[in-house]
């Protein structure tokens, strides 16, 4: 077993009401972390295996750790996610409004870095105030889960500071829009009331300007073809907004490769426009439930192979051994270049009839399903290994419903393929 398998099946079987899925089971790996951690106290009472698994995403079979582990979600994990998560929909009812279709995406998913940020001061120094220090010792932590609803009020300024911050730090990867600027500046002002957000970082020195942009001209001097693309400049532009925020955060530079990444965010931003217009100009005379179409996973930075290499390794914790979770094997070792998220129907076909039947050992009964499960894979994977604050970069949601409920839908996929293992049969 390894953390990762723990925490979504901890998920399944968890009491409702229950924060959403996405934040829950990240918050429940984080506080896992914390709590596994130079935590005297876990070890004391758990046992220095399950302080060791709940801090490592490891396979390891090791019941009776895995056990101690339980009884710790159950203790603290369960209640500290539970309370953290929750910020990231309140944040969801502050978010801008009147925001274009093409980027609602994006711009939801920078809630989903709010409750890491609450866990942070949950978790960091106790300040005088009463804010932090809440796994400290045993008795802190029994204080807290005891009645977690007490410090609803202390830790929800913070939170909404947090996604202040966030959004003024974003913000500036707007500026050519002033219409959306107006949106984030009203969101800012609106939260004020919770305290003054956190400044952006510096800006970029002069220096580190001329890096970034020399990266990107030896980029598209290797590439002139890519100013060809439509999306090009709006890309550029992102692409060196984020170079330029790498650059202050002190993170080597060594290429402009996120430029196509950026290309493929502005496609994906396009595409979903264009289906919520879509969806809006459906007759009332035609059915309103369209042919489910399974879309690529889309990872986003083309050229990061170790994305690619540490999602494979989350694999085994997806799903059990079969043919499609060694084709989603090949498809992430294959590293960047000929991973085809864009077409994956039409690999996973291609690798269906080289088998000449039902390939041996497939879960699905025909290519189509076996696209699902091999798309559900690939999703959970990836986004197993990314934070939050990067998820809208890596991971594009390519229908209305967004990020959260792409997540439900990969999950959903795998539950039916377990249940359908367990059953020795399958459904597909």
């Amino acid at each position: 077993m390894s953390r990762n398998e723990l925490v979504h099946a901890w998920f399944v079987a968890a009491a409702a009401p229950k924060p959403r899925k996405k934040e829950f089971i990240d918050e429940l790996k984080g506080w896992s972390g914390v709590l596994g951690g130079a935590r005297e106290w876990v070890r004391d009472r758990y046992g220095a295996l399950a302080a060791f698994l709940a801090g490592t995403d490891t396979s390891v079979d090791e019941p009776d750790g895995w056990l101690a582990v339980s009884r710790l979600y159950a203790d603290y994990a369960d209640p500290l996610a539970r309370f953290s998560a929750q910020f990231a929909a309140i944040a969801h009812s502050h978010r801008p409004r009147g925001v274009p279709n093409k980027i609602s995406e994006r711009v939801k998913s920078f809630e989903l870095a709010v409750p890491p940020g609450v866990r942070k001061v949950m978790a960091g120094e106790r300040l005088d105030s009463g804010i932090g220090g809440v796994v400290d010792s045993v008795v802190d932590a029994d204080h807290f889960v005891a009645r977690p609803s007490a410090y609803h009020d202390r830790y929800l300024p913070i939170a909404l500071r947090r996604y202040a911050s966030i959004l003024l730090d974003k913000r500036a990867d707007f500026v050519a829009d002033h219409r959306l600027c107006a949106a984030f500046d009203e969101a800012i002002a609106a939260l004020a009331i919770h305290g003054d957000p956190d400044l952006p970082a510096r800006p970029p020195s002069p220096s580190e300007t001329r890096r970034v942009e020399d990266l990107l001209a030896v980029g598209i001097g290797a590439d002139p073809a890519v100013r060809d693309d439509p999306r090009f400049a709006q890309a550029y532009l992102r692409a060196r907004a984020t170079m330029l925020r790498w650059a202050v955060d002190g993170r080597a530079l060594t290429d402009a490769t996120i430029l196509y990444s950026k290309l493929r965010s502005v496609r994906l931003d396009d595409a979903r426009a264009r289906n919520r217009t879509a969806q809006r100009e459906v007759s009332v005379a035609e059915p309103a439930v369209p042919e489910r179409k399974t879309e690529p996973v889309e990872i986003g930075r083309v050229l990061d192979r170790d994305i690619l290499t540490r999602a494979a390794g989350e694999l085994e914790a997806v799903a059990e051994s079969c043919w499609e979770r060694d084709l989603a094997a090949d498809l992430l070792s294959g590293g960047a270049g000929r991973v085809p998220f864009d077409d994956l129907r039409t690999r996973v076909l291609a690798e269906w009839r080289a088998a000449g039947a039902r390939p041996v050992g497939a879960s699905a009964r025909n290519p189509s399903t076996a696209t699902r499960i091999v798309d559900a894979m690939l999703f959970m994977a990836v986004t197993a290994v990314i934070g939050n604050d990067d998820l809208a970069e890596f991971v594009e949601a390519p229908t209305v419903h967004g990020i959260g409920a792409r997540f439900d839908e990969a999950s959903a996929v795998l539950d039916e393929l377990r249940t359908g293992e367990q059953r020795g049969s399958t459904s597909w």
